[in-house]
């Protein structure tokens, strides 16, 4: 049976490598994330190295590769395989090869996150002639790692499960409260109008006024319970995300920049917003939705079924925005946590920019990333007017449609007039919360992008705590290095049988050129 390709989109420009070992162990049957694939090909700064990908592919339980070869050998090759290109003429890159045909190459690029054809002769001018070769091996196992951004949502609810059901209850009673309304409209132009009934007149208002006070005593209370779950759930995100940070190895530092984690923060805040607010007030809303059906169906069934025609096309404005939201909405994150993380950084280096005179080139950065920001917004923006200007747009055409046929009706003496203005103050209760929930597909979309990018630090692996030494007069004495050798992943080896002793009480000055290894001594001597 023929597989799919796997497409996975990587998170930035250094992931291409490890988002292809995530589509070959995806293709295979097992599913990593990303960032635990980044540790196992030993990503840094500068991105991944074949070598890299070929630990890396080892650690998942394959046998692996690198080959160099010419563009009549792609055929022959076993696929699915990893091939090093060079796009634009200056940006190394890894694409997956899915399938080779006559006249044509299938990728999986990372960098798109979709499938992509090549002619034979397009693919020779951007790839370099590096192939990694693999297969699985008998330490191979299917497995997911991954967990459902949905059951890590549950995870943060079901300690305070007992307070959102209250808040939920609260929000139901809210809303029944709420559709009386139609009720209060029905009997005063059917009954206090007509019939000049002053007693019912007083009895219906201050019934409405009692119930106003009650509802809005509710809806207070549902917001202190929403308030205090949601303080906890930024407590618990916030602070475990940064007790987990120093948990990490030094390693996970080297490889990320500052800016890039601190943004982690801003999804720790957008997720709990999600929870909070927006997910509590959806159920309201599909409850609101639910009732207001309901209601028009016990005043006119002809009418209530003229209703039932908007939802598919409610449905497909929803469909059709969470389809663009999908790729504005990540693009827009991601260049975001860029861009701060391109300001922290040449903030923290400013006394270098201006020593060297290079801020002419960090405002050139600056800007080109901001001008990119600043379009996907823009994107963003459009995509939320379409939601909101179509939502609109169905709203109100469909609440002249039932008021005309509604009128018919009235002529006809089907439905009093009291009936049929109250089943427009329903259509009101009815469209409102669905534009409402269209509307809220993109806080949905930001919320599982900020999740997916928060707990793919979380779920790292702890650095094992081993317990500190204490240094007693006992055991101090001389450092001693022997036969040395360390490389940081899979780069060039820093130091290779090094040896070296330093002796106790006597200052030892240590010297060299930047970058001969001088910072990295201190740290082996330090464990870190």
């Amino acid at each position: 049976m023929k597989k799919s390709p796997v497409c996975i989109k990587q998170h930035d420009i250094r992931d291409c490598g490890a988002a292809c070992l995530a589509s070959i162990a995806g293709y295979y049957g097992t599913h990593i994330p990303i960032a635990k694939i980044r540790q196992f090909c030993h990503t840094d700064t500068r991105g991944t190295n074949v070598l890299g990908m070929v630990q890396g592919l080892q650690q998942m339980g394959f046998n692996a590769k690198g080959v160099k070869g010419a563009i009549d050998a792609i055929p022959q090759i076993p696929l699915p395989a990893i091939a090093h290109v060079v796009l634009k003429e200056q940006l190394q890159h890894y694409v997956v090869i899915y399938q080779v045909e006559k006249d044509k190459i299938t990728v999986m690029d990372p960098g798109l996150g979709k499938v992509e054809k090549y002619t034979f002769e397009a693919f020779q001018k951007i790839w370099t002639g590096v192939l990694i070769l693999m297969e699985p091996n008998e330490y191979f196992e299917q497995k997911n790692e991954k967990i459902a951004v949905y059951k890590r949502f549950w995870n943060l609810i079901r300690p305070h499960r007992s307070v959102i059901v209250q808040a939920l209850v609260g929000a139901a009673v809210y809303t029944l409260l709420g559709l009386s309304t139609s009720f209060y409209i029905e009997k005063i132009t059917d009954y206090v109008l007509v019939d000049g009934n002053v007693r019912l007149l007083n009895l219906l208002s201050i019934g409405m006024l009692v119930i106003l006070i009650f509802q809005l005593l509710i809806g207070t209370l549902k917001s202190v319970m929403v308030l205090q779950t949601g303080q906890w759930i930024d407590k618990y995100l916030i602070l475990g995300y940064y007790k987990h940070l120093l948990s990490l190895p030094q390693r996970f530092f080297d490889t990320m920049k500052v800016g890039e984690i601190i943004s982690r923060v801003n999804d720790a805040v957008k997720i709990r917003a999600f929870i909070n607010d927006v997910a509590i007030q959806a159920v309201v809303n599909v409850l609101i939705v639910v009732f207001s059906f309901a209601l028009m169906f016990t005043y006119f069934w002809k009418l209530a079924l003229i209703m039932l025609l908007v939802i598919p096309f409610y449905l497909g404005v929803y469909w059709l925005s969470n389809k663009l939201n999908k790729k504005v909405e990540r693009r827009m994150m991601e260049e975001g946590a860029e861009l701060e993380s391109h300001l922290v950084e040449s903030l923290n280096s400013v006394k270098t920019i201006k020593q060297f005179g290079i801020e002419t080139y960090f405002n050139s950065g600056t800007d080109n990333r901001f001008s990119h920001l600043l379009k996907t917004i823009y994107a963003s923006v459009m995509n939320g007017l379409f939601s909101n200007t179509s939502g609109e747009l169905l709203s109100r055409l469909f609440t002249i449609i039932l008021l005309w046929v509604g009128s018919y009706y009235v002529i006809e003496r089907t439905i009093t007039p009291g009936e049929l203005l109250s089943f427009y103050a329903l259509i009101g209760y009815f469209t409102g919360p669905v534009t409402q929930l269209i509307g809220m597909n993109k806080t949905l979309q930001n919320a599982l992008i900020a999740a997916d990018r928060l707990f793919e630090i979380m779920d790292l692996e702890r650095e094992e705590s081993e317990e500190k030494l204490q240094l007693t007069s006992d055991l101090v004495g001389d450092i001693v290095f022997d036969n040395v050798r360390f490389s940081y992943g899979s780069r060039v080896e820093v130091f290779r049988n090094f040896s070296c002793r330093i002796q106790q009480s006597k200052m030892t000055a240590v010297i060299g050129e930047s970058g001969s290894g001088k910072t990295t001594l201190g740290a082996l001597m330090q464990q870190v």
